[in-house]
């Protein structure tokens, strides 16, 4: 046997039924009671004490004359279900048909209303800053249910608001926040779109995406948007009619560029610094390197000019000296180089290795061109043979000096020197 749900004037005429019950069972004092109850989305007995104390008049400043024992009698009749610990739900059809009744009796009113709004946004404030979470969930729902039914263009402000920041992926978040803003359906009236939206948006956490673009069709303006108070609430891909409509000039969809996610992004970076960093090092530590080569000092070469490069001969004060019978030959620094050296050439102070001595060597590369010499690489000099004074001792003992025509006559040196 199948069962249809029954019409909603079929529940609104149950919810009237039992609450003509629960009237002439306890009296007007336990109905005003459950009237003041029904603004609140949730009851606890600490909260409806504080309502019993604090709205024993009517606006017009007469007793309604509530007895204490209501509370107890209201939390535990059929108008009431426990939901949680010490936490109780009036049902919907019940409530919404307490409050309209609260609204149109003449001792109450609107203002009445209003009073309750501020009562309860009051009475949460303190748990707003709770450190349990579904406390602090319930406040602000208590809150916003106060805030509708007082200042209900705030009141959509505040949860278009809380709709952009929820994710795709908080479900049950979408399902609750669509929940709540049904039971403000009357005070939200004026906010259709807003309705429309979490409908939709609560449709498509369920899986159905059928009904979730129906809904949404239905939320968005002309310009395919959803605005709310100044806030332009975000619309999925899956949901959007004007993503079919999107087409380039060519008639070729326009590609979606993805961004990449921040931590992959810096991750990323820092690899790709770390083996730049070790291929630099790999360079600089490689003997063939060009960087390395490039820093080591070229190997000088002497001007090679023949026709300027006398040969030297030993001079009688540039006499070897003899040791145990020994001639041990001297050398001799080259002489100067008369040719000036090119303009691209530099000279730099050297010592030789020949000599012992400091010397200018030039160098063959241009001065605008060449590295800075590194002073702590010794460079090989080798000179050339050209330039390098030619010493040539004499078979004998000791050298024999020719002299020139004009010069004094040849010295023989004799045996004891």
């Amino acid at each position: 046997m199948t069962t249809t749900a029954a019409p909603p004037n079929a529940k609104a005429r149950a919810a009237m039924r039992r609450i003509e019950s629960w009237r002439k069972r306890f009296g007007d004092g336990h109905f005003y009671l459950a009237c003041h109850a029904s603004l609140p989305l949730a009851l606890t007995p600490d909260l409806l004490y504080c309502l019993w104390a604090n709205f024993q008049r009517d606006v017009h400043g007469e007793g309604i004359e509530i007895p204490w024992i209501a509370v107890a009698d209201l939390i535990l009749s059929n108008l009431c279900k426990e939901v949680g610990n010490e936490l109780y739900e009036m049902d919907g059809m019940v409530r919404d048909a307490l409050l309209s009744q609260l609204q149109q009796d003449d001792r109450f009113g609107p203002e009445r209303v209003r009073e309750l709004a501020d009562f309860v946004m009051a009475y949460v404030e303190q748990e707003l800053e709770h450190p349990d979470i579904d406390t602090r969930d319930l406040a602000k729902t208590q809150k916003l249910r106060a805030l509708a039914y007082k200042e209900p263009h705030k009141a959509a402000h505040e949860i278009a608001l809380m709709l952009t920041q929820l994710n795709l992926k908080e479900k049950t978040e979408w399902i609750r926040m669509a929940a709540m803003l049904d039971s403000l359906a009357e005070p939200l009236a004026a906010y259709q779109p807003l309705l429309d939206y979490s409908r939709a948006m609560a449709d498509l956490a369920r899986g159905n995406l059928e009904a979730a673009t129906a809904q949404m069709n239905q939320a968005v303006d002309a310009n395919h948007q959803v605005w709310v108070e100044g806030v332009n609430l975000p619309i999925p891909d899956v949901l959007n009619p004007k993503l079919p409509q999107e087409i380039g000039p060519d008639d070729t969809p326009t590609p979606v560029q993805k961004k990449i996610p921040w931590p992959i992004a810096i991750t990323g970076g820092m690899v790709v610094s770390l083996l730049m960093l070790l291929g630099v090092q790999y360079v600089l530590r490689s003997p063939t390197s060009p960087a390395i080569s490039d820093l080591k000092r070229p190997t000088p070469s002497p001007v090679n000019n023949p026709s300027t490069s006398p040969t030297i001969q030993p001079s009688p004060s540039t006499s070897p000296s003899t040791l145990n019978g020994t001639p041990s030959p001297r050398p001799v620094a080259p002489s100067p180089v008369n040719n000036p050296l090119p303009p691209t050439t530099q000279l730099f102070p050297l010592i030789s290795p020949s000599t012992g001595r400091e010397g200018r060597w030039p160098l063959t590369r241009s001065v605008t061109s060449s590295p800075v010499p590194n002073p702590y690489i010794s460079p090989t000099i080798q000179p050339s043979p050209s330039t390098s004074p030619t010493i040539q001792p004499s078979p004998s003992t000791s050298p024999t000096i020719q002299p020139s025509p004009s010069t004094s006559p040849t010295i023989q040196p004799s045996p004891s020197t």
